[in-house]
């Protein structure tokens, strides 16, 4: 009998590996790739059937295929149409005839089979005459099912309204738990979903609190996503359907998106939605609070009324005497004897980074993000997309199946034997998921997110002192982590160490959190450790060390929160500061500081603010509360403005090169900066040599860019810089002409700049400003006459060879601004000198425009003849008169 058994396993095992073969040879006929899939799809269904088999002595018969074509296919199918299962009939004559040619299966099995298979004919009418009986078997089974939803129903409602009388009672409690543990999670989900439909809210916020603190069904988040993301009205049900996924990620499920991402994704009525939850608070009592509304701009109603400091000081610190819990009564695991974590290896790598500006950014930076990254083959690809599936799916053993045939390919995998640690973890195999992470850390250490999971799992499991430990470090990467500092609270607490000020920076960071997790995850009791300094090799000197540490980044985190609030969560709160850094008016305002060295300041300050965020916000370490702010934003605006004196103040011109120092010692010692009242604290988060570093790489790639730049700010600091007015960050008044007088002006400024840094002659210079200021006098008229006010933008249309030539030949003869030849090639000459600075230093004009202008400008002769006309009509004029 045992060796039948193993026979027939062999043969499932021989099948399921010639599958493939078998599907490759029918490519050649066409076949689609959808249609190749139904086909693989079946036979392993057909195998999975025939694996069940217990009569063993003729398993592989006519007997039992027909009969699952014919029964069960149609009972566990029975939206399979007759002309499908046909079809699959078809598939399986087909894969026994590949099998017998493979002499997997011998030619008498094959003519059994074939003598005695139903034919099309008779397959029909064996469907047809089962078919009621189906029916009937499906109708008793659905009623059977419907009975058992309603009692669910009934059940958690019963437990829901009586609460208080489950949580007094550790028996009962564990009663509840062990009802639904023995009850299928599709139909425990089935019975919640239908009453989110119809209970009254004093029952449902009742019963949402139950669903919060006893179940835990791994599948119903990806349920919940896939109802409200196809639900086109957002009614009750579709709100109390998002008020229970937000309580999942308080639960410990695996959620794909945050709950604010999903109220974005679903464009999610938010004033709607929050009058809903508003009605929670008329129903839930004082000791059960979730955090429901987490991330979200409109909980600040909701937030004012969660006792934070309340929930806090009822926790009473532990001392030497306080007896220990039996450690049995909690849901630990203990690592096998004399298993070597390697615990000093990860503090001093830890602490060694956490010290290096380059390695601390890498680290930090370093998520894993998209798993399919690290894999190169389609077939490595394919396994990890279809793990982390079903892993978001809560289908973590058939994710795992995936995760080992990938190391059997890729043994070496960081990113593989991370993610099944992280599936191990969710099964509760907590020794095995440890392994796993540090097997994945052996290979590629700079990886955070598996640092996280491995201090929490120890934090978990009752490792106080080497979670304690990991965790600190780690708060030096992530300080304002709301985890971390609930992991290092708890295992603080427990080893005997302060605790309270994480707990303080938690509820500052989100009350509504704090409260959730003091009221359902936190030890109220004191727990022997299952490890202690002795047997993890570290000295008492160097953890209280690590502590202190992290007790200094977490009081300096609160004094950061106190200071800045919540601000940077209000979308017209950051909206605004963007406007503000987009508009060089709110950091220089008066016109007389429009100049080339002010602007180079205000590009210095955009990178500055630009690189900080990229670095120390869009990341783990997430520095919020410090870099969205006013505060941060004019902290980069001083230290452009004293980078930028100080560049100047060093700077030595040569022929085509300049040179400059910069030195971050003085810049940052500078009183303007530390009057800012967030330079301490950036200096303690980001670090002083960080802040260097990114200065002078900042400042490096901006003077690189400097050297394409028509405006070349620092070869001319002074000189006035007209990108303040093109690039439109002045504001213009339309109903004022002072902006166009004022650029008139400061154009005129800059070509006496440029004429004197070209080394003329004092009253060379001074003669050809006067032309110009004659010349650009007539031009204002002209503007103020077609009510333009956008000169900056047009200057073109008014310099042209038709107004030049106006102005020649007419506009200075009649005003009699020029009255001999001399005066005329000079004011030709002085406009062709304007001309060319206009098109070399400004960029205006075109080719052909400014090819144009030169020929006006070179026709001086033509000029002076209209001026002698001029003139000669002019004096006929007067002597008519006088005669």
């Amino acid at each position: 009998m045992k060796e039948r058994d193993i026979t027939k396993n062999n043969l499932i095992e021989n099948c399921k590996l010639h599958l493939n073969d078998f599907c490759n040879t029918l490519q050649g006929y066409d076949d689609s790739k959808e249609y190749i899939k139904f086909i693989k799809t079946n036979i392993l269904l057909f195998l999975e059937e025939l694996s069940k088999k217990r009569d063993v002595d003729n398993y592989f018969n006519s007997s039992f295929i027909n009969n699952y074509l014919s029964k069960t296919i149609p009972i566990k199918f029975p939206d399979y149409s007759k002309n499908k299962i046909i079809k699959i009939q078809v598939i399986l004559k087909k894969f026994i005839n590949y099998l017998t040619m493979q002499k997997i299966l011998n030619t008498k099995i094959n003519q059994e089979i074939f003598r005695n298979l139903y034919n099309k004919t008779k397959l029909k009418k064996e469907l047809d005459k089962n078919s009621n009986l189906n029916n009937n078997m499906i109708t008793n089974l659905n009623f059977i099912k419907r009975k058992e939803i309603i009692q669910i129903k009934n059940d958690i409602i019963n437990f829901s309204l009586n609460l208080n009388e489950y949580f007094n009672d550790e028996l009962k409690f564990n009663q509840v738990i062990y009802y639904f543990e023995k009850k299928p999670e599709k139909l425990v989900v089935d019975a919640i979903l239908e009453l989110f439909k119809t209970i009254d809210d004093s029952i449902f916020f009742k019963i949402l609190f139950f669903i919060d603190t006893f179940l835990k069904i791994d599948l119903l988040p990806s349920r919940i996503v896939k109802i409200i993301t196809l639900k086109s009205k957002q009614d009750i049900y579709f709100f109390r359907l998002l008020i229970l996924y937000q309580t999942f990620f308080n639960s410990g499920y695996v959620l794909e998106k945050t709950f604010p991402e999903l109220i974005k994704d679903l464009n999610v009525d938010e004033e709607s939605f929050f009058k809903y939850v508003a009605s929670a608070f008329n129903y839930i009592d004082e000791g059960q609070i979730t955090s429901l509304f987490e991330n979200v701009n409109n909980q600040e109603e909701i937030e004012d009324i969660l006792d934070v400091e309340k929930f806090i000081n009822d926790i009473i610190p532990f001392n030497e005497n306080t007896p220990y819990l039996n450690v049995d009564d909690y849901e630990f695991f203990k690592l096998p004897k004399g298993i070597n974590l390697e615990l000093q290896k990860h503090i001093n790598f830890l602490n060694t980074i956490s010290n290096s500006y380059l390695q601390k950014i890498k680290f930090i930076n370093s998520s894993w993000g998209n798993f399919k990254d690290y894999f190169s083959s389609n077939q490595e690809k394919s396994l990890i997309k279809e793990a982390k599936k079903l892993y978001y799916k809560g289908k973590f053993q058939k994710a795992l199946f995936f995760i080992n045939k990938l190391l059997k390919i890729r043994s070496d995998s960081a990113v593989a034997l991370y993610f099944k640690g992280k599936l191990l973890g969710e099964q509760k195999k907590y020794y095995n998921a440890i392994k796993y992470h540090l097997k994945s850390l052996n290979i590629d250490p700079y990886k955070i997110e598996t640092y996280m999971d491995l201090s929490f799992l120890l934090e978990i499991g009752g490792y106080f002192h080497s979670s304690a430990l990991l965790t600190s470090l780690l708060l030096r990467f992530c300080p304002f982590d709301f985890n971390f500092h609930m992991q290092l609270a708890i295992s603080s607490c427990q080893i005997l160490k302060p605790f309270k000020n994480c707990l303080w920076l938690a509820g500052s960071l989100n009350p509504g959190r704090l409260i959730n997790f003091l009221t359902r995850f936190w030890f109220y009791e004191r727990i022997k450790p299952r490890d202690s300094l002795k047997n993890i090799g570290i000295s008492p000197n160097e953890i209280n060390e690590l502590l202190n540490s992290a007790e200094s980044i977490v009081l300096n985190a609160l004094k950061v929160v106190r200071l800045q609030g919540t601000k940077y969560k209000d979308e017209k709160f950051i909206d605004n500061l963007n406007a503000r850094l987009e508009n060089s008016q709110y950091f220089f305002p008066n016109n007389e500081d429009h100049i080339m060295k002010n602007w180079f300041a205000y590009e210095l300050t955009i990178l500055l603010a630009h690189n900080f965020y990229e670095s120390y916000n869009k990341n783990n370490l997430n520095l919020s509360y410090l870099i969205l702010s006013e505060e941060f934003i004019m902290l980069c605006f001083e230290l452009s403005k004293i980078t930028s004196d100080q560049i100047l103040n060093t700077l030595v011109k040569r022929k085509n090169t300049f040179s400059f120092e910069i030195d971050t010692e003085t810049i940052l010692e500078n009183e303007k900066l530390k009057k800012n009242p967030i330079f301490e604290f950036f200096c303690f988060f980001i670090s002083i040599d960080a802040i260097a570093a990114i200065l002078i790489d900042t400042v490096t790639k901006l003077i690189t860019e400097c050297d394409t730049c028509p405006n070349r700010c620092l070869r001319k600091p002074f000189k006035w810089c007209v990108a303040f007015y093109i690039l439109e960050k002045v504001n213009n008044d339309s109903n004022n002409y002072s902006n166009v007088i004022q650029f008139i002006d400061y154009l005129n400024n800059d070509f006496e700049i440029f004429l004197e840094d070209k080394g003329l002659q004092e009253k060379t210079i001074d003669k050809k400003v006067e032309n110009v200021e004659f010349f650009l006098t007539y031009l204002i008229n002209i503007i103020k006459n077609k009510e333009d006010t956008f000169i900056e933008h047009n200057l073109e249309r008014y310099i042209n060879s038709d107004v030049i030539s106006k102005f020649l030949g007419y506009y200075i003869i009649k005003n009699k601004i020029i009255l001999t030849q001399t005066s005329m090639k000079e004011m030709c000459r002085s406009l062709k000198t304007f001309i060319s600075f206009l098109y070399n230093e400004y960029g205006y004009f075109d080719k052909v425009s400014f090819s144009n202008l030169n020929k006006v400008l070179n026709s001086s002769e033509f000029f002076i003849k209209r001026l002698k006309s001029y003139q000669e009509c002019f004096a006929k004029e007067k002597n008519q008169e006088i005669s």
